[in-house]
């Protein structure tokens, strides 16, 4: 487990407002910015005193001298590239003035100096994963977190290019092709190494500990009767419960099935309709595929269902998943949590909310209706709380509140999370006790590693 890293900034883009003025100016020299190698070559060729002109971005020299003094790092370095006219010869000052400007402006910061032809992740090889590299090239970010090193993608504004995702977007928040966090700013370095460290902590856990690996092999009925979950039970303190919140369409009732079902048919009447009036299309164009939006000429079919849909005909014909209400009721009952609810996205203004309160309120179940429009993390609690979803979407939107993302798919084998993959994949409703149970030994093994890791 590492605890310790260094911190490499890359130079231009991220520290010093060199590239803005260096476009500017080939923009005036009607560089074709398509062409690659006539942008290295202009770099090449450019006054790099002159750019250094150009000052720093976001008061960067200010928080690097503070995160050098912070001793919060092994060391931090600048790591930059330089440029090669054809990627072969060295024929601008950019290294001089580059050196010249560090130390002057930042004289505890090294230096160190990577050519245009070489990936960062291969100059660094010796370091990539006790390395922290901050970057604001997508290649270098990328090729350093394949290389197994914790990257960060430095941006100008973050709220512009990401609004309401915080000051730090954490890997894979958009999926698994974001191995890397995002910044804007280089004070929150600090927070990234400690979510590093606090990764590190439950994967390293996850791969390595034996009483981790009887839980996840553990059939989920034979784990509640274990003295593994005894103890867990005996020790539980009031003030260590959370809360936990399952999503009700796709995890407590299946109601695409029958809303599938009913659009379809409603397709083949139209299908009828347009044979009688000689119109001619595609099958497939009067079939709605699994949660019916597919991009097909009826979404306004769709519309119409839902907008005049009798919520409580519809949960009267769907299918109850796994006997989910009873057993949702059976986990409130235990007083494991703090709060167990159902908390479901509301699609129509009509009978909806009612009705699903209705069909949860016999099982002694409140169930939250929270307007589609609004992401679940802004109507209920989500640090350190687990929501259960079939929507990965919603899922992600959780993590990315600090919550525990859990998707539900049907019968699926408990999952732990992984360095692709950072939520649980549950298949039974009962299965979050299991994680309810790892959360709380992870956090555990947390706290007896702070003393051992603080320096």
């Amino acid at each position: 487990m590492i605890t310790n890293f260094y911190l490499l900034v890359d130079c231009d883009g991220v520290t010093f407002n060199t590239e803005d003025k260096a476009f500017a100016n080939m923009r005036r020299r009607g560089i074709d910015f398509n062409d690659q190698m006539a942008i290295t070559n202009a770099f090449a060729t450019e006054d790099w005193y002159d750019l250094f002109e150009g000052g720093e971005i976001n008061g960067s020299i200010a928080k690097l001298q503070k995160l050098k003094e912070s001793h919060e790092f092994i060391d931090v370095e600048a790591l930059s590239t330089f440029s090669l006219f054809n990627k072969k010869e060295y024929t601008s000052n950019e290294l001089e003035a580059k050196y010249d400007n560090y130390a002057l402006r930042l004289p505890g910061i090294k230096p160190i100096f990577v050519p245009c032809t070489m990936p960062k992740h291969i100059s660094e090889q010796h370091r990539v994963k006790n390395s922290i590299l901050v970057d604001n090239s997508l290649n270098n970010v990328l090729g350093w977190a394949k290389a197994g090193g914790p990257a960060v993608l430095f941006v100008r504004n973050l709220d512009e290019c990401f609004p309401n995702h915080g000051k730090v977007i954490a890997p894979y928040t958009f999926g698994a092709n974001q191995p890397y966090f995002i910044i804007d700013d280089l004070d929150e370095l600090i927070n990234v190494k400690k979510m590093l460290i606090d990764y590190q902590l439950k994967t390293t856990y996850f791969g390595d500990d034996e009483t981790i690996k009887k839980v996840i092999d553990m059939p989920t009925e034979e784990f509640f009767l274990s003295p593994l979950f005894a103890d867990f039970l005996a020790t539980l303190k009031d003030e260590d419960k959370i809360d936990c919140y399952f999503d009700y369409d796709g995890v407590v009732v299946d109601i695409f099935a029958i809303a599938k079902s009913d659009i379809n048919k409603r397709l083949q009447e139209i299908k009828k309709q347009d044979l009688e009036n000689g119109i001619v299309r595609d099958a497939k164009d009067y079939f709605v595929e699994f949660k019916m939006r597919n991009g097909n000429p009826w979404d306004y079919v769709i519309d119409d269902y839902f907008i005049n849909l009798d919520w409580n005909n519809l949960l009267e014909r769907a299918r109850v998943i796994d006997d989910a209400f009873q057993t949702i009721s059976n986990i409130k009952g235990s007083d494991i949590f703090r709060t167990v609810a159902i908390a479901s996205s509301r699609n129509t203004y009509q009978n909806e909310g009612i009705a699903k309160a209705n069909s949860s309120n016999n099982y002694g179940i409140t169930t939250l209706s929270i307007p589609k429009r609004i992401k679940k993390p802004h109507a209920i609690p989500a640090p350190n709380n687990i929501l259960v979803d079939d929507s990965l979407s919603k899922v992600y939107d959780w993590l990315k509140a600090n919550g525990i993302g859990v998707l539900f798919l049907e019968q699926h084998k408990f999952t732990i999370p992984s360095d692709e993959r950072p939520y649980y994949i549950i298949g039974k409703h009962s299965d979050v006790l299991k994680v309810l149970y790892l959360e709380n030994y992870l956090k555990k093994q947390k706290t007896n590693n702070d003393k051992k890791y603080t320096k």
